[in-house]
């Protein structure tokens, strides 16, 4: 089972070249039910880590979209550079006690990673 939530507008953006670099921000969860998706607290938890990443990546770069799925909640995010990305992930471990953040970058110019999920 999965469950996505994707901004649409950015499909027809035209400037999305510029944010050539696809950042995914992966939160595994803590206490999934059955079908692996978040139950109980954690939703609120994983609702101050949205908020969190956009305080952080406000100017930056732009979430376009939310994967939940097997166990795991990923944020897709696109940004210009990455020279900030590493400050972003140690301030965001930091912050966040109750979940373990992972945070990887990729270059995708094409929006591949976007355009699998948004037609």
């Amino acid at each position: 089972m999965i469950f996505t939530r994707f901004n649409k507008a950015f499909a027809s953006a035209g400037d999305r070249t510029e944010y050539g670099i696809q950042v995914g921000v992966a939160v595994p969860l803590i206490d999934p039910d059955s079908a692996g998706l978040p139950q109980g607290l954690e939703h609120g938890q994983l609702n101050e880590i949205e908020d969190l990443i956009l305080g952080q990546t406000r100017g930056r770069a732009v979430l376009v979209g939310v994967i939940t799925t097997q166990s795991m909640r990923e944020f897709v995010l696109y940004t210009r550079d990455s020279q900030w990305i590493p400050e972003f992930h140690q301030a965001l471990r930091g912050q966040v006690t109750h979940h373990d953040i992972q945070v990887m970058a990729q270059r995708d110019p094409s929006w591949d990673t976007y355009r699998s999920f948004v037609r």
